[in-house]
């Protein structure tokens, strides 16, 4: 029983560790656009949530207050996968609204210490609208500005030009021939 209490305090402790730095990167995405690469951030978010499910069903049969708490966990998984089964337009709003906190940005493009994104908007996202984003320290990334083209952009044809003031992204869209440029402020 004793070691019960130890793994069960092991794994609340771990949950709102994890729960506490999802809510600084957030914060610091908003406000200084920098934060943890999406990969780190997506397992962190995953982690969170079957830290959640365990320790309901830990706390299940206890008289605490916890249960009710981690329960949100399982409800939210729940009411996710009706919305699935019942896709339809009431779905999608019920799984746009519950997953926009945990769905990472779909990684487009990669080169060196460069990324661009495709930021996920919800179920009503406009089309081509990219973010570039720098690593730092093998981590965490700055996010710069985000920019829109005309089109879908042929990935294989993209190129950028790091400058101390601004970065450049060349690219052409698909089956368009005429190359494109938009200029991104550090």
């Amino acid at each position: 029983m004793k070691n019960s209490m130890i793994s069960s305090e092991f794994w609340v402790k771990t949950h709102f560790t994890l729960l506490l730095i999802l809510v600084l990167n957030s914060v610091a995405k908003n406000i200084w656009n920098v934060g943890l690469i999406y990969e780190i951030e997506f397992v962190f978010d995953l982690v969170l949530i079957v830290t959640g499910w365990s320790l309901f069903w830990n706390f299940f049969k206890q008289v605490s207050k916890w249960k009710y708490y981690f329960g949100t966990y399982v409800l939210g998984s729940l009411v996710a996968v009706v919305a699935l089964v019942f896709r339809g337009i009431v779905g999608a709003l019920v799984l746009s609204f519950l997953l926009y906190p945990f769905y990472p940005d779909t990684l487009a493009w990669k080169k060196d210490n460069f990324r661009i994104y495709e930021p996920y908007q919800g179920m009503m996202q406009s089309c081509c609208v990219y973010t570039v984003a720098e690593t730092k320290w093998v981590c965490f990334e700055k996010r710069y500005d985000t920019f829109m083209s005309e089109g879908i952009i042929d990935l294989t044809t993209l190129e950028l030009k790091d400058f101390e003031d601004r970065i450049e992204v060349f690219y052409h869209l698909k089956n368009v021939p005429d190359k494109k440029k938009d200029i991104l402020m550090k």
